[in-house]
């Protein structure tokens, strides 16, 4: 299983093949706290560098759970 370093607090499970899932508010959040950046900040590092990078099939999942429509 491929987890993302640093993130440990934000690891929530794991899929049937093994994938890590992971909260992406929680990483996002992480990063505003512990990377002292603004929200917009963290939501681009977090889409660009840890969303975009593909490692393959087990690259981990990421999940909103706090999706508002």
């Amino acid at each position: 299983m491929i987890t993302v370093d640093g993130f440990d607090s934000c690891l929530i499970g794991k899929d049937s093949k093994d994938r890590a899932i992971y909260d992406a508010d929680a990483m996002i959040d992480t990063l505003v706290t512990r990377d002292d950046m603004d929200r917009e900040e963290a939501e681009d590092y977090f889409w660009y560098n840890i969303y975009g990078s593909h490692m393959g099939e087990e690259t981990p999942i990421y999940v909103f759970l706090n999706y508002e429509r």
